[in-house]
Protein backbone atom coordinates (compact mmCIF):
# COMPACT_ATOMS: atom_id res chain seq x y z
CA UNK A 1 0.00 0.00 0.00
CA UNK A 2 1.30 3.27 -0.76
CA UNK A 3 2.05 6.38 1.71
CA UNK A 4 0.93 9.46 1.40
CA UNK A 5 2.73 11.94 0.91
CA UNK A 6 1.95 13.56 4.45
CA UNK A 7 2.95 9.96 6.12
CA UNK A 8 5.82 9.86 3.72
CA UNK A 9 7.18 13.08 4.74
CA UNK A 10 6.73 12.27 8.35
CA UNK A 11 8.42 9.11 8.42
CA UNK A 12 11.61 10.73 6.31
CA UNK A 13 11.48 13.61 9.33
CA UNK A 14 12.06 10.52 11.93
CA UNK A 15 14.48 8.65 10.14
CA UNK A 16 16.52 12.07 10.21
CA UNK A 17 16.30 12.51 13.87
CA UNK A 18 17.45 9.36 14.19
CA UNK A 19 20.69 9.57 11.86
CA UNK A 20 21.59 12.67 13.80
CA UNK A 21 21.11 10.89 17.69
CA UNK A 22 23.92 8.03 16.11
CA UNK A 23 26.05 10.72 14.65
CA UNK A 24 25.68 12.42 18.34
CA UNK A 25 27.07 9.78 20.31
CA UNK A 26 29.40 8.86 18.12
CA UNK A 27 30.32 12.76 17.48
CA UNK A 28 30.12 13.88 21.38
CA UNK A 29 29.57 11.10 23.49
CA UNK A 30 27.54 11.18 26.18
CA UNK A 31 25.73 14.52 27.44
CA UNK A 32 26.67 14.15 30.79
CA UNK A 33 25.15 17.00 32.18
CA UNK A 34 21.81 15.44 31.07
CA UNK A 35 22.33 12.29 33.25
CA UNK A 36 23.34 14.48 36.64
CA UNK A 37 19.75 16.29 35.64
CA UNK A 38 17.82 13.17 35.99
CA UNK A 39 19.97 10.80 38.20
CA UNK A 40 18.46 12.42 41.38
CA UNK A 41 14.58 11.34 40.05
CA UNK A 42 16.24 7.56 40.59
CA UNK A 43 16.80 5.41 44.15
CA UNK A 44 20.08 4.09 43.51
CA UNK A 45 21.15 1.69 46.02
CA UNK A 46 23.73 -1.97 46.38
CA UNK A 47 20.26 -4.08 46.14
CA UNK A 48 18.77 -2.25 42.93
CA UNK A 49 17.79 0.56 40.83
CA UNK A 50 14.47 2.41 40.64
CA UNK A 51 12.28 5.20 39.79
CA UNK A 52 11.36 6.76 42.69
CA UNK A 53 7.54 7.58 43.72
CA UNK A 54 6.71 10.86 42.35
CA UNK A 55 5.42 11.81 46.33
CA UNK A 56 9.40 11.12 46.63
CA UNK A 57 11.28 13.66 44.09
CA UNK A 58 13.11 16.38 44.99
CA UNK A 59 10.20 18.33 44.34
CA UNK A 60 7.64 16.03 45.59
CA UNK A 61 4.57 15.88 43.15
CA UNK A 62 0.53 14.40 43.76
CA UNK A 63 0.61 10.98 42.88
CA UNK A 64 -1.34 11.17 39.92
CA UNK A 65 0.42 14.25 38.52
CA UNK A 66 1.42 12.26 35.85
CA UNK A 67 -0.86 10.05 33.05
CA UNK A 68 0.20 9.01 29.39
CA UNK A 69 -1.19 6.72 26.90
CA UNK A 70 1.44 3.97 25.69
CA UNK A 71 0.97 0.93 23.13
CA UNK A 72 2.56 -2.43 25.41
CA UNK A 73 4.91 -4.37 24.03
CA UNK A 74 3.40 -7.58 25.90
CA UNK A 75 2.15 -8.85 22.46
CA UNK A 76 5.84 -9.16 20.99
CA UNK A 77 7.60 -11.92 23.35
CA UNK A 78 9.98 -12.25 20.09
CA UNK A 79 10.89 -8.97 20.24
CA UNK A 80 11.12 -8.67 24.20
CA UNK A 81 13.36 -11.64 24.28
CA UNK A 82 15.64 -9.74 22.06
CA UNK A 83 15.35 -6.57 24.39
CA UNK A 84 16.68 -8.87 27.19
CA UNK A 85 19.99 -10.04 25.42
CA UNK A 86 20.62 -6.79 23.74
CA UNK A 87 20.52 -4.71 27.25
CA UNK A 88 22.79 -7.60 29.06
CA UNK A 89 25.27 -7.04 25.93
CA UNK A 90 25.01 -3.21 26.59
CA UNK A 91 25.60 -3.54 30.18
CA UNK A 92 28.74 -5.79 29.82
CA UNK A 93 30.27 -3.01 28.01
CA UNK A 94 29.75 -0.36 30.10
CA UNK A 95 32.52 0.76 32.89
CA UNK A 96 32.48 -1.35 35.80
CA UNK A 97 30.22 0.42 38.61
CA UNK A 98 27.91 2.58 36.35
CA UNK A 99 24.81 2.66 37.57
CA UNK A 100 21.79 1.65 35.24
CA UNK A 101 17.83 1.26 35.38
CA UNK A 102 16.41 -1.52 32.71
CA UNK A 103 12.99 -1.18 32.01
CA UNK A 104 10.99 -4.50 33.10
CA UNK A 105 10.00 -6.21 30.42
CA UNK A 106 6.55 -6.33 31.52
CA UNK A 107 6.57 -2.47 31.59
CA UNK A 108 8.20 -2.16 27.54
CA UNK A 109 6.40 0.54 25.67
CA UNK A 110 5.67 3.06 22.94
CA UNK A 111 4.77 6.20 24.50
CA UNK A 112 2.19 7.84 22.41
CA UNK A 113 0.81 11.05 24.39
CA UNK A 114 1.53 12.57 27.89
CA UNK A 115 -1.30 14.36 29.16
CA UNK A 116 0.37 14.95 32.33
CA UNK A 117 4.10 14.97 33.05
CA UNK A 118 6.33 14.98 35.89
CA UNK A 119 8.75 17.78 34.37
CA UNK A 120 5.28 19.59 33.26
CA UNK A 121 1.92 18.78 34.79
CA UNK A 122 -1.79 19.45 33.99
CA UNK A 123 -4.28 18.66 36.22
CA UNK A 124 -7.04 19.81 33.45
CA UNK A 125 -5.53 19.49 29.39
CA UNK A 126 -9.15 19.12 27.86
CA UNK A 127 -9.15 22.72 29.14
CA UNK A 128 -6.79 24.84 27.18
CA UNK A 129 -7.08 28.07 29.10
CA UNK A 130 -7.40 26.67 32.34
CA UNK A 131 -4.46 24.37 31.68
CA UNK A 132 -2.50 27.28 30.51
CA UNK A 133 -2.58 29.21 33.52
CA UNK A 134 -2.09 26.17 35.88
CA UNK A 135 1.26 25.49 34.04
CA UNK A 136 2.12 29.48 35.10
CA UNK A 137 3.02 27.96 38.72
CA UNK A 138 5.75 25.85 39.19
CA UNK A 139 5.42 21.98 38.75
CA UNK A 140 5.54 21.29 42.23
CA UNK A 141 2.40 23.68 43.00
CA UNK A 142 -0.25 22.74 40.59
CA UNK A 143 -2.88 21.03 41.87
CA UNK A 144 -3.98 17.36 41.61
CA UNK A 145 -6.56 16.31 39.12
CA UNK A 146 -9.71 15.57 40.05
CA UNK A 147 -11.53 12.00 39.97
CA UNK A 148 -13.76 13.83 37.34
CA UNK A 149 -10.74 15.45 35.18
CA UNK A 150 -9.07 11.95 34.83
CA UNK A 151 -12.57 10.48 33.99
CA UNK A 152 -12.95 12.70 31.21
CA UNK A 153 -9.30 11.71 30.20
CA UNK A 154 -9.80 7.82 29.65
CA UNK A 155 -13.66 8.84 28.08
CA UNK A 156 -11.61 10.16 24.93
CA UNK A 157 -9.74 6.91 24.54
CA UNK A 158 -11.99 5.07 22.70
CA UNK A 159 -12.82 8.08 19.92
CA UNK A 160 -8.75 8.71 20.08
CA UNK A 161 -7.84 4.79 19.26
CA UNK A 162 -11.08 4.03 16.64
CA UNK A 163 -10.35 4.67 13.03
CA UNK A 164 -7.83 2.17 12.17
CA UNK A 165 -5.52 -0.54 13.37
CA UNK A 166 -1.77 0.12 14.17
CA UNK A 167 -0.56 -2.59 11.73
CA UNK A 168 2.00 -1.55 10.45
CA UNK A 169 4.54 0.11 12.84
CA UNK A 170 8.29 -1.77 12.55
CA UNK A 171 11.87 -1.72 14.17
CA UNK A 172 14.00 0.47 12.76
CA UNK A 173 16.97 0.35 14.51
CA UNK A 174 19.12 -0.25 18.11
CA UNK A 175 20.34 3.00 19.47
CA UNK A 176 22.58 4.49 22.33
CA UNK A 177 20.95 8.29 22.63
CA UNK A 178 23.53 10.89 23.86
CA UNK A 179 21.21 11.00 26.82
CA UNK A 180 22.42 7.94 27.93
CA UNK A 181 19.00 6.01 27.09
CA UNK A 182 19.44 2.35 24.96
CA UNK A 183 16.25 2.93 22.42
CA UNK A 184 14.58 0.77 20.23
CA UNK A 185 13.61 2.85 17.37
CA UNK A 186 10.50 2.16 14.93
CA UNK A 187 9.28 3.64 12.03
CA UNK A 188 5.86 4.18 11.34
CA UNK A 189 5.10 3.56 8.21
CA UNK A 190 1.59 4.43 7.63
CA UNK A 191 1.42 7.59 10.15
CA UNK A 192 -1.59 5.43 12.13
CA UNK A 193 0.54 6.67 15.23
CA UNK A 194 1.53 10.25 14.25
CA UNK A 195 -2.99 10.75 13.32
CA UNK A 196 -3.77 9.18 16.74
CA UNK A 197 -1.45 11.45 18.15
CA UNK A 198 -2.50 14.47 16.27
CA UNK A 199 -5.89 13.41 17.80
CA UNK A 200 -4.88 13.45 21.31
CA UNK A 201 -3.19 17.06 20.31
CA UNK A 202 -6.75 18.10 18.97
CA UNK A 203 -8.63 16.74 21.76
CA UNK A 204 -6.08 17.88 24.66
CA UNK A 205 -5.26 21.73 24.09
CA UNK A 206 -3.64 21.86 27.44
CA UNK A 207 -1.44 18.91 27.46
CA UNK A 208 2.51 19.49 28.05
CA UNK A 209 4.27 21.76 25.97
CA UNK A 210 6.68 18.86 25.21
CA UNK A 211 5.73 15.51 23.51
CA UNK A 212 7.74 12.21 21.96
CA UNK A 213 7.65 12.86 18.24
CA UNK A 214 9.52 9.41 17.39
CA UNK A 215 8.57 5.89 17.74
CA UNK A 216 10.80 5.07 20.35
CA UNK A 217 11.25 1.71 23.49
CA UNK A 218 13.26 2.80 26.56
CA UNK A 219 15.41 -0.46 27.22
CA UNK A 220 17.98 1.16 29.36
CA UNK A 221 19.07 4.19 31.11
CA UNK A 222 22.82 5.26 32.29
CA UNK A 223 22.40 6.94 35.42
CA UNK A 224 26.09 7.89 35.68
CA UNK A 225 27.10 11.04 35.23
CA UNK A 226 30.41 10.18 33.41
CA UNK A 227 31.99 10.23 29.84
CA UNK A 228 32.30 6.73 28.04
CA UNK A 229 35.55 6.09 26.31
CA UNK A 230 35.73 6.28 22.35
CA UNK A 231 36.36 2.22 22.49
CA UNK A 232 33.72 2.22 25.15
CA UNK A 233 31.47 3.99 22.25
CA UNK A 234 32.74 1.87 19.66
CA UNK A 235 31.77 -1.38 21.16
CA UNK A 236 28.14 -0.15 21.90
CA UNK A 237 27.89 1.26 18.57
CA UNK A 238 28.77 -2.46 17.13
CA UNK A 239 26.45 -4.22 19.42
CA UNK A 240 23.60 -1.94 18.34
CA UNK A 241 24.34 -2.69 14.30
CA UNK A 242 24.38 -6.12 15.00
CA UNK A 243 21.01 -6.35 16.69
CA UNK A 244 19.70 -3.62 14.43
CA UNK A 245 20.48 -5.84 11.46
CA UNK A 246 18.87 -8.84 13.29
CA UNK A 247 15.21 -6.82 14.25
CA UNK A 248 15.47 -3.97 11.29
CA UNK A 249 12.31 -4.32 9.34
CA UNK A 250 10.11 -6.51 11.96
CA UNK A 251 7.08 -6.02 12.58
CA UNK A 252 5.70 -5.36 16.10
CA UNK A 253 1.99 -6.19 16.73
CA UNK A 254 -0.02 -3.61 18.75
CA UNK A 255 -3.53 -4.38 19.38
CA UNK A 256 -3.68 -2.98 22.60
CA UNK A 257 -3.39 0.85 24.32
CA UNK A 258 -2.62 2.08 27.75
CA UNK A 259 -3.35 4.76 29.83
CA UNK A 260 -1.93 4.67 33.10
CA UNK A 261 -1.95 6.90 36.35
CA UNK A 262 2.07 6.67 37.12
CA UNK A 263 3.34 5.81 40.49
CA UNK A 264 6.71 6.08 39.72
CA UNK A 265 8.62 8.52 37.86
CA UNK A 266 9.03 7.90 33.91
CA UNK A 267 7.90 4.32 34.46
CA UNK A 268 4.70 2.74 33.45
CA UNK A 269 3.70 1.47 37.14
CA UNK A 270 0.32 2.53 38.17
CA UNK A 271 -3.44 2.48 37.80
CA UNK A 272 -3.77 1.33 34.24
CA UNK A 273 -6.75 1.08 32.20
CA UNK A 274 -6.22 -1.09 28.66
CA UNK A 275 -8.20 -0.44 25.55
CA UNK A 276 -8.26 -2.87 22.52
CA UNK A 277 -6.86 -1.32 19.24
CA UNK A 278 -9.29 -3.28 16.99
CA UNK A 279 -8.32 -4.54 13.72
CA UNK A 280 -11.56 -3.59 12.31
CA UNK A 281 -11.04 -0.25 12.69
CA UNK A 282 -13.84 0.19 15.14
CA UNK A 283 -13.65 2.59 18.39
CA UNK A 284 -11.11 1.21 20.76
CA UNK A 285 -13.26 -0.23 24.19
CA UNK A 286 -11.84 -0.96 27.94
CA UNK A 287 -10.85 -4.34 28.00
CA UNK A 288 -9.07 -4.59 31.96
CA UNK A 289 -8.20 -2.62 34.46
CA UNK A 290 -5.16 -3.00 36.69
CA UNK A 291 -5.12 -1.56 39.87
CA UNK A 292 -2.03 0.35 41.43
CA UNK A 293 0.58 -1.49 43.13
Amino acid sequence: MAKSPSAQQELDRMMNIYEKMADSLEERGLDVASIAAVRPHYSIKESGTCPLQLTELPEPLPPTASRLAVLPLSHCPIHVAAIAEIVQSIRSLLPPGTDVFCNPPELLHITLFHMSHPHDPRPCPLDGQASERAAGQPAAQRRAPTEAEIHSELALMPHILGGRAISNVKVDRIQMASSGVLLMLSADHDGTITNIRSRFHACAPGCPVKQTNIVHSSLLRILTPEQLSKGAIFAINQVCQQWTNKLRGTQLSLPEAWYIVEDEYANIRGKTYSFSVPADGTAGRVIQVQPSA
